[in-house]
């Protein structure tokens, strides 16, 4: 754990050997998940005190976890056993289990319409999950090796990283169809969106490059040199007001230009 103000560690948990692969924040109930691919379960951690509060068995080599903040609900990626365990927010229980396509490998979560997305590497899907029943109501074919997703909020728009098919799939989540094919660089894999500007980031692994995407276009505008092997991204995000005030400061300026 790290101190946001002043970016030193302020505590730390031992899990053991469990090879932590990913972790989500309920901010709802201030809890933190951690996925352990190797211990095929998820650690439940109390925000307020940063010690553990349960550990929830999920299925096998779990890789990815998002939240559902209408129904209270964490989702939990199992890539070895093809399938997507839900959590109760409220009492860290496993309530269902979702069958998903084969190694499903990354997860988020539509607002607009509560529903859950998950990209399937081997099989080259996307499972479509009901945000209130937690059942499959689409399977959509995306790519070659899905492994990122990110969701643009603007638009109503998912996007996929197909990490061996150089190239972003854009889902339209309001038919659940593919709608556009982004070229990208090569091998990518990993995703974010700018609310501020509609844009998606893409990381490309063996390029070493970001490839951005203008979301109204679903279009690449532009290529960024990174280091070597970028594997994560993460959007600069501004509290609510903030980013109004943000919005009516480049509104002016549009206005002045």
């Amino acid at each position: 754990m790290i101190d946001g103000a002043t970016d030193s560690v302020i505590a730390a948990l031992n899990l053991g050997r469990v090879h932590p692969a990913a972790l989500y924040c309920n901010l709802q109930d201030n809890k933190v998940y951690c996925a352990n691919g190797w211990g095929d379960n998820v650690t439940v951690i109390d925000g307020s005190t940063d010690t553990v509060v349960a550990t929830v068995y999920s299925g096998v080599c779990p890789q990815a976890l998002c939240y559902n903040p209408q129904g209270n609900k964490v989702y939990c990626a199992n890539s070895g056993s093809d399938n997507v365990t839900v959590i109760d927010g409220a009492t860290n229980g496993a309530v269902a289990t979702v069958t998903a396509g084969s190694n499903p490998w990354a997860l988020c979560y539509n607002p607009q319409d509560s529903k859950v997305y998950c990209a399937n590497y081997n099989s080259r899907d996307v499972t479509i999950v009901d945000g209130a029943s937690d059942s499959v109501v689409a399977t959509v074919t995306v790519g070659q090796g899905p492994l990122a997703f990110c969701y643009n909020t603007q638009n109503n728009k998912a996007y996929t990283a197909n990490w061996d098919g150089a190239g972003a799939t854009v889902v339209d989540c309001a038919t659940g169809s593919v709608i556009a094919r982004v070229t990208v660089g090569s091998s990518p894999r990993a995703l974010c969106y700018n609310p501020e500007d509609n844009k998606v980031y893409c990381a490309n692994d063996s390029s070493g490059d970001v490839t951005v995407i203008e979301g109204a276009t679903d279009s690449a505008v532009a290529t960024v040199a990174t280091g070597v092997e970028p594997s994560a991204l993460c959007p600069l995000l501004q509290p609510a007001g903030q980013q109004g005030l943000l919005r009516k400061r480049r509104q002016r300026q549009r206005d002045r230009d």
